[in-house]
């Protein structure tokens, strides 16, 4: 999946209709004559229902929203190229592309709960609530200065660090990114003791020598393969808001057994090849490609993305012998 989508292809789709036709097809737009529309972005597809003329909704299909090879189809009897139809669903995905990609993942991924708070980085939540919670931050402290924390598990790639308090798990998403910050605590409270502690643990593990350790062991390399994380775990972090939205233009399968699967995919304009490995419940990936980035790498992200988005519990699937016969059969 890719957020920021390069409307440009939807455009050159939109401007092969006739002048007339893209004329008409835009004044549907306008007039609100497209009453349906829905994204899928396991197909990389949006369908639509526009009202036409005679009082009748036609459907259209959008295929590969996100790749220069983007086509609609329209159920009409219209047949000398792009009808006004297809044309009003171009410009509604074009110009509301964002919102039916978040209303996708809002049916598809599920929803944070209640209790979990939002932030930019740890430092702003400190900032935010300490005047406000100011006795909880308090107590946060005090577990924190007397041994009360301790780290959970951190994962650069996943971006989340959870750190123990007491008998509790304080877990952040998109920990050290540019984006806001999910916090949440299996006591279920909001602005905790055990949040405020766990983020004076995070303000001094980000300086820490262990730290350092854990990111260089997960920094990716030549033929070098890294760990992503736990089976059990890749479903549970929110990938819309961990990893860019990135899914492959082309891909096939090069090779799929039992706890192993390697893809040859396009992303960008470029081929490469990329594997997962299962290796006693932890998943380790490996690229072709010499990018020279922290984590993963794009390709890395588009195929994760694909196979999450093809099936809900891929990875427990490649783990399982019985199942691999199921995986075959959906790439065929």
């Amino acid at each position: 999946m890719q957020k920021d989508i390069d409307h440009h292809n939807i455009t050159e789709l939109i401007y092969s209709a006739k002048p007339e036709i893209r004329d008409r097809g835009h004044l549907y737009y306008k007039t609100g004559l497209v009453k349906e529309a829905q994204m899928d972005f396991r197909t990389r597809s949006a369908s639509f229902k526009v009202l036409g003329s005679q009082k009748q909704y036609y459907n259209v299909v959008v295929k590969d929203i996100t790749s220069p090879a983007i086509s609609v189809s329209c159920d009409c009897p219209y047949d000398k190229g792009i009808c006004k139809h297809s044309v009003a669903a171009l410009y509604y995905l074009r110009d509301n592309f964002q919102n039916l990609l978040d209303d996708y993942n809002k049916r598809f991924y599920p929803e944070i709960p209640e209790q979990t708070i939002r932030m930019r980085t740890i430092e702003d939540f400190m900032k935010v609530m300490k005047d406000s919670e100011l006795e909880e931050v308090q107590f946060g402290k005090l577990l924190h200065k007397y041994k009360h924390t301790s780290l959970n598990w951190f994962n650069p790639v996943l971006k989340i660090l959870s750190v123990n308090v007491d008998e509790y798990v304080v877990k952040f998403h998109n920990y050290d990114r540019h984006i806001p910050m999910v916090v949440d605590c299996t006591c279920g409270q909001r602005n905790c003791k055990h949040m405020y502690a766990a983020c004076f643990y995070a303000l001094d593990f980000k300086k820490s020598n262990k730290a350092k350790e854990i990111l260089k062991y997960y920094e990716r390399g030549k033929n070098k393969a890294i760990p992503i994380g736990r089976i059990e775990n890749l479903r549970k972090f929110y990938t819309k808001e961990v990893l860019p939205e990135y899914l492959p233009e082309n891909y096939e399968i090069k090779e799929l057994s039992h706890n192993y699967i390697k893809l040859r995919l396009k992303v960008r304009y470029q081929f490469v090849e990329v594997s997962f490995k299962n290796n006693k419940g932890t998943i380790y990936s490996k690229c072709s490609c010499d990018d020279n980035v922290k984590g993963l790498c794009k390709h890395q992200i588009a195929a994760l993305n694909l196979l999450l988005d093809m099936e809900d519990r891929f990875f427990q699937y490649l783990a399982n012998k019985e199942h691999i016969n199921d995986l075959r059969a959906m790439f065929k």
